[in-house]
């Protein structure tokens, strides 16, 4: 199995999070109800706009952060129709619990997810 550079994730992170999608994090506290993710969304965008969703009392907020980050790389190196697929949100689980099983890249992983996490304050 191929391994994960920790320092890589980071990269992914920060290319995920282009500057020109900031405008979508910044702004009004979270609803949950009213976000609405537009067919039209750049995958970055509808990232952005489910991070921003996860509320800031959520005890898990940094789990939730990393699945989403997972499922918007899975879905961009894939394609989106993966999405769909009913064994999807196992395969996230299983790429995520891979993940974390290394030490160095668990830290990592704990350290993009609060990355994500500060995009949206």
């Amino acid at each position: 199995m191929t391994r994960i550079d920790p320092s890589s994730l980071h990269a992914m992170v920060r290319a995920q999070l282009d500057p020109s999608n900031r405008d979508l994090v910044a702004g009004s506290p979270r609803k949950k109800d009213s976000i609405d993710i537009p067919k039209t969304s750049s995958p970055e965008q509808q990232m952005l706009r489910r991070l921003k969703a996860i509320a800031s009392d959520d005890p898990q907020r940094q789990k939730k952060a990393l699945r989403i980050f997972m499922e918007s790389v899975l879905a961009k190196e894939f394609g989106t129709k993966l999405q769909t697929d009913p064994g999807f949100p196992q395969l996230v689980e299983q790429v995520i619990e891979q993940m974390q099983e290394d030490p160095a890249l668990n830290a990592a992983c704990s350290t993009a997810a609060d990355l994500l996490l500060k995009q949206t304050d």
